[in-house]
């Protein structure tokens, strides 16, 4: 698969407003490039194989700076066919391309079949988990 790494699934940590609902190590959370993305644990893995592409209405992907908005997403995604959610961290290639808008810490990525972001991990969500 190209522009793929080694993609590690990293342990839930438990988030809460100590640790400010952060979910990837400071190396990740900190880095300029890489974003993150919650959905639905059922999408995590059509994601890493084939990416993220846009479907139905949807004109881009949404992400966020930190992990911990993406985890408010990761959980208001998960339903009775899938109880998990999951947060993936991305890197993008840039920030400064017509194709990628950042705005309050939400990014939208435009046409990532042209510009795949690098999947780097993802933490699953466990489905007795309530985000405060």
């Amino acid at each position: 698969m190209k522009n793929r790494v080694s993609v590690t699934e990293y342990p839930f940590p438990e988030p809460n407003e100590k640790n400010g609902y952060l979910l990837f190590p400071n190396s990740l959370e900190n880095e300029e490039l890489v974003v993150f993305h919650g959905t639905a644990r059922s999408n995590l893995d059509s994601i890493i194989e084939g990416n993220f592409k846009v479907s139905g209405e949807l004109e881009s992907i949404s992400f966020s700076s930190t992990s911990s908005p993406a985890l408010g997403y990761g959980c208001n995604k998960r339903s009775e066919q899938s109880p998990e959610g999951v947060v993936l961290a991305v890197k993008l290639q840039s920030l400064n391309k017509p194709h990628v808008v950042s705005s309050g810490g939400i990014i939208h990525l435009y046409k990532p079949e042209q510009v795949p972001p690098c999947i780097l991990g993802y933490c699953i969500i466990p489905e007795n988990y309530v985000h405060s």
